[in-house]
């Protein structure tokens, strides 16, 4: 885990700014054809969310190295970075796995012309980059660089929830 707050600021600020530039070039904001349909689509929302996250870590290291100095702790919100970092992989797995090699095969098989121009060329665009690839894999570096806690229960809640499951009152002790 890096603790220095400079950093983990630097990284965050750039990792905003690529987030927001994919969501804004996915709707087609920078060339002028745009198409707001797009935002209801499960890639532009957890984008979104991986921005918003990326805009409250930066504020919260702004803040708490002008406080507390550069050198410290500056992971937030394990479990709900935790959380959000499931749903970008999900997406961005489920691109790379099953919707950019299916184009793929679409264009090799098939060949015509229509699906030629289009398929293999319309994968390796700015917003396909940053919203299939670098924002997932900003969050997840981010996550597991900067976050103290990887897993969001600790040994002595994790017994504690066992023993309530279990039929008890939470004070159990387990070898």
């Amino acid at each position: 885990m890096i603790k220095d707050r400079r950093i983990a600021l630097s990284f965050r600020i750039v990792s905003f700014f690529l987030a927001v530039a994919g969501i804004l070039a996915a709707p087609g904001e920078f060339v002028g054809n745009v198409t707001w349909g797009i935002l209801m689509y499960f890639t532009i929302q957890t984008n979104a969310l991986a921005g918003i996250l990326f805009a409250i870590f930066t504020a919260r290291t702004a803040r708490s190295m002008c406080e507390n100095g550069p050198a410290d702790d500056c992971g937030y919100y394990p479990c709900f970075t935790m959380i959000s970092l499931a749903s970008i992989l999900m997406m961005g797995l489920s691109y790379w796995i099953i919707l950019a090699p299916n184009s793929i095969i679409r264009k090799v098989w098939f060949n015509t012309p229509q699906l030629a121009a289009g398929s293999l060329i319309s994968i390796w665009t700015f917003p396909n980059i940053t919203t299939h690839g670098l924002t997932p894999l900003l969050l997840a570096m981010g996550y597991v660089l900067f976050t103290k806690c990887h897993l969001c229960l600790h040994k002595k809640e994790m017994r504690e929830s066992a023993s309530v499951f279990a039929g008890g009152e939470g004070r159990q002790s387990f070898p």
